[in-house]
Order: structure tokens, then C-alpha cells, then sequence
């Protein structure tokens, strides 16, 4: 009787590759998650006319793309109006003015983050049932980071610009 040996070579590899492809595809999720994901990512940054500063409640960096007026100009939808109602990430609001989009004299529009408590000073807005906005966004999600804020002369100016209204 012989005693034989399996090949080391071609045994091993064959075992190991799963869990090579395994941790590669798991470390290629984390890159694109950790590109993707972070805070503030495609996000526009703050207007000069924004309270607060950019960064979390709870004490985490988040970051905001430049405010640009040319960038607010591209906007799907852009209004002013007043918040009437408030749930969860819903936001409805009575629009007085629109600069682009639907024409509505009300809509709602979701904020991402808007139910959790959540809301990032000077990148999302803490929107308020009663007061007036300056809103913006596309497919029926709000933009923070300045393209959407608090009501105010000297931005509803700015916006009378960029939109030609």
C-alpha cells in the first residue's frame, strides 16, 4: 500500500481563493462605500446667508460642494414657500413663489434625515412648520448645504437672479 500525498500547491490555492475573492470584494465595497457615503458627499456647500456652520450635532465632520449661483440655476425645482406640515422626512409646504418647477400651490418633498433628529447645522435645514424657506432639489428630495435655507431678503435676491424670475 503506498501512501500518497494531494499536491500542496494545487490544494491550497484552491481553498484559499474564495476567501482571497471574499475579503477583495469586501474591501472594494468598503472604498466605494466610504467614496460615496461620507458626509456631505455631492452636497452644496453653505451661502454666506446660512446659519450655523458645517458639521454634525453630534460632533462629526460633514462638508458641502461650494454654494454657486449657476449651481442653484440647474436645480430641477426651486421655490419659496412656508412649511405647513412636518413628518417623518416629509415637508410640506405652501408655496408662494415658484422660481422653477411644478406651479403647485402646495407640495411635499422629502428631506433625508429630516425624522431622525438628525438635522447637520449648516448642511441640512431644521425646517420649522410656520416658517418661510428658500427650497430647491430634484426628484422630490430637498438640497441642503445653502440650496435650500431660511427665508431672507438678500437671499430671495440672489435667487430672483440666478432663475432670471
Amino acid at each position: 500500500m503506498t501512501d500518497t500525498q494531494p499536491d500542496a500547491g494545487s490544494t491550497l490555492p484552491r481553498r484559499r481563493l474564495p476567501w482571497a475573492i471574499g475579503l477583495a470584494g469586501v474591501a472594494a465595497a468598503a472604498a466605494v462605500a466610504l467614496l460615496v457615503f461620507r458626509p456631505g458627499f455631492g452636497a452644496p456647500a453653505p451661502s454666506p446667508s446660512d446659519k450655523g456652520t458645517a458639521g454634525g450635532a453630534a460632533g462629526g465632520a460633514a462638508t458641502c460642494i461650494r454654494f454657486d449661483l449657476e449651481l442653484l440655476a440647474q436645480q430641477e425645482f426651486a421655490f419659496d414657500g412656508t412649511v405647513t406640515a412636518l413628518e417623518g422626512e416629509s415637508v410640506t409646504f405652501d408655496v408662494g413663489k415658484w422660481y422653477r418647477g411644478s406651479g403647485d400651490s402646495s407640495v411635499t418633498l422629502t428631506q433625508v434625515g429630516q425624522g431622525d433628529g438628525a438635522v447637520l447645522e449648516g448642511i441640512l435645514v431644521d425646517f420649522q412648520v410656520g416658517n418661510r424657506y428658500l427650497v430647491s432639489g430634484a426628484a422630490g428630495v430637498i438640497t441642503g448645504c445653502g440650496y435650500s435655507q431660511a427665508w431672507d431678503a438678500s437671499a430671495a435676491a440672489d435667487w430672483e437672479s440666478a432663475f432670471g424670475s
